[in-house]
C-alpha cells in the first residue's frame, strides 16, 4: 500500500508480475539464466539511450526529470515502492537504478 501523486494505491506481487509481464520462479531452473548486472558505465549509456537528456557519467547524477514523460512514470513507480523515500524522488541509489534499467530493457 502507498500513495501515488496523494492517491493511496495498493499493489499485490501478482499484479506486478501481470503488470510488468515478470517471468513466474519456474520459468528460471537456475541461476544462470539470470543476466549479469551490468557495470555503471553501461548502465549509465543504456539510460541515456532511453532518451535521458542530461549528462550521466556516474549513477549519483541520474536526475528523473531528465527521462522521457513515460520513462520517468515508470521510474517514479519503481523508486517509490522499492524506497521509503517521501521527497528526494528524483534522485536514486544504483540498486534502484539497475532494477529500473532491467525493467526497461526487459533484463532478468
Amino acid at each position: 500500500m502507498g500513495t501515488i501523486d496523494r492517491f493511496d494505491v495498493e499493489f499485490t506481487l501478482p499484479q506486478f508480475r501481470k503488470i510488468l509481464n515478470l517471468p513466474k520462479r519456474r520459468d528460471f531452473p537456475s541461476k544462470s539464466n539470470y543476466d549479469d548486472m551490468v557495470p555503471e558505465d553501461a548502465l549509465c549509456n543504456e539510460i541515456i539511450q532511453l532518451g535521458y537528456s542530461g549528462p550521466l557519467n556516474k549513477a549519483s547524477e541520474f536526475k528523473r526529470t531528465n527521462l522521457r514523460v513515460h520513462w520517468h512514470t515508470l521510474f517514479t513507480i519503481l523508486n517509490r515502492c522499492l524506497t521509503e523515500k517521501a521527497m528526494g524522488t528524483d534522485l536514486a541509489s544504483i540498486s534502484v537504478l539497475r532494477m529500473f534499467h532491467a525493467v526497461a530493457y526487459n533484463r532478468h
